[in-house]
């Protein structure tokens, strides 16, 4: 199993400056969103479990999807890596699929990080 560490600084290399597509709600197409800037921080309580706040920008849709947002506008979006229980992805790390519960001293503690990172940024 990968240490906490190593999964965090290979993860940022390959996330940042990449890109995320979404399946449009219709299922005709997607949105393309650039990674601006991401924090990761291990659950005070289980080594098991990082949490991730990413900063991103929107790109655009393809397919037939039509765009929702604005070209470039900022979003950010909360989520989780975990160890796997279970199949191809036992004792690997992979995405959370639901949203996350996050203790509340690890949430200001997430937040106060990633505005220090300044992937939280004002307006």
């Amino acid at each position: 199993m990968e240490p906490v560490k190593d999964f965090i600084k290979r993860k940022k290399q390959e996330r940042l400056n990449s890109y995320t597509y979404v399946r449009d709600i219709k299922a005709k197409g997607r949105h393309k969103w650039k990674v601006q800037s991401i924090t990761f921080m291990p659950q005070t309580n289980s080594r098991e479990k990082v949490f991730v706040i990413e900063r991103l920008g929107y790109l655009g849709a393809d397919g037939q999807a039509k765009p929702v947002h604005r070209i470039g506008r900022r979003y950010y979006r909360i989520g989780y890596w975990i160890i796997g229980k279970k199949g191809n992805k036992k004792n690997r790390w992979a995405w959370g699929q639901f949203c996350p519960f996050i203790p509340v001293k690890d949430l200001e503690k997430l937040l106060s990080k990633a505005k220090k990172e300044k992937t939280i940024i004002s307006v």
